[in-house]
């Protein structure tokens, strides 16, 4: 089985980056392209740009996707045999063909972002751009509640949940100086090892998509505990400055993927602070850290999102905000500085779900399951208009 793989941002260049390292570091990003070989199918990434006014045309125009990636891969049809889109608002103009049957290859979507309003308009779109889908694939059941109340049939809706390459995300236990937490899973929470006095606490926060450093940093005049974050030019010293700020640490550039899961394994607790947006795109933001702080084993604090599918405060692995709201930021984290046993104990919580569910291994595994599905449809590949040309 062939299959080829497009995105809405340059898997090639990660693709490359991975390579270069020997296959030695994480490959999430990569959205399970590593490990459906080893279930007998072959991925093609198509390479992101070749015709820049066209990617700019793309950009303008958005309700028909990227059209320098999909007019390019309507030349190459014959080669696969399924089309696997990463995000499925890349591949709208595939999906429009492929609902009015002029399209004869089926696509697989990844979906993680719905139209935030359910207008008569957005209710059209869904129908005539995004339905066409052979299956979409939600990173939440909200998204796929969404999709459904927009007209998408139940049937070609599933849920996949998405995480990081656990070989790379593991929880320092040096930092508790104590056998492995996985060993102590029957203790009761206060014979569980808090953390060595000596060792300095810091609450870790990091993105810079949606993200409300504004009102994490208010919290934090109140909170007498170091802040670190790393927000790739999302907020800037002046920001701290202007505060009166000296308990935070501010990394304004991107920092290499060994240096933040260091980051991760030594913070006390992780902090994921979202702007909403009602007007805009609903969005599993603030996925990736949250997935990362659990495969990490940290508790977690964020402001609350369903989108991304994961109910923290049910979970038992950290706390919900509600947006905006710096007050509750402050009682949350103050909250976790006062409970350090129950705050390993979401760690520890936090860190079994990561292995459990929401890992590589368990997507890729899920989404080679969906592809296999139609392996064997009696499609004519390559034949993607009815009459025969496009």
């Amino acid at each position: 089985m062939r299959v080829v793989l497009i995105n809405n941002y340059d898997l090639m260049g990660i693709l490359k980056s991975f390579q270069e390292e020997q296959e030695n570091a994480p490959a999430q990003h990569l959205w399970g392209y590593t490990l459906l070989e080893k279930r007998g199918i072959c991925v093609d990434i198509l390479p992101f740009e070749k015709h820049g006014w066209l990617k700019q045309f793309s950009q303008k125009v958005k309700f028909l996707g990227d059209l320098d990636q999909q007019l390019r891969l309507l030349t190459q049809l014959d080669r696969y045999d399924v089309i696997y889109s990463a995000h499925h608002l890349t591949t709208l103009f595939l999906a429009f063909l492929r609902s009015i049957k002029l399209l004869n290859i089926p696509i697989i979507a990844i979906a993680y972002q719905t139209p935030a309003q359910k207008t008569w308009f957005w209710k059209l779109f869904t129908q005539m751009f995004v339905q066409g889908n052979d299956k979409i694939l939600c990173l939440s059941e909200a998204l796929a509640k969404d999709l459904k109340e927009f007209g998408v049939p139940e049937q070609k809706l599933e849920l996949i949940a998405w995480g990081p390459d656990l070989r790379f995300y593991q929880p320092d236990f040096s930092k508790t100086q104590q056998p492995h937490w996985f060993e102590q899973a029957d203790q009761p929470l206060n014979q569980l090892p808090n953390q060595p006095p000596d060792q300095p606490k810091f609450i870790f926060s990091l993105g810079k998509t949606y993200r409300d450093y504004s009102t994490l940093l208010k919290a934090f005049q109140q909170i007498d505990c170091q802040l670190t974050i790393c927000a790739s030019r999302a907020i800037s010293a002046a920001d701290v400055t202007a505060l009166s700020l000296t308990n935070v640490t501010l990394y304004e550039d991107m920092i290499p993927w060994r240096g933040l899961i260091e980051l991760y394994q030594q913070a006390y607790a992780v902090a994921i602070p979202l702007t909403c947006h009602n007007d805009k795109f609903n969005n599993a933001i603030g996925l990736t850290a949250l997935t990362e702080a659990m495969a990490t084993g940290n508790a977690i604090v964020m402001t609350r999102n369903e989108y991304v599918g994961i109910d923290i405060e049910k979970e038992g692995i950290g706390l919900w905000v509600n947006p905006g709201d710096s007050q509750g930021w402050q009682k949350a984290i103050t909250y976790l500085l006062e409970n350090p046993a129950l705050t390993q104990e979401m760690g520890r919580k936090a860190r079994l779900l990561a292995e459990k569910k929401f890992n590589l291994v368990t997507f890729s595994n899920q989404l080679a399951a969906t592809l296999e599905q139609f392996d064997q449809l009696p499609h004519a590949k390559g034949e993607f208009l009815r009459q025969g040309n496009f």
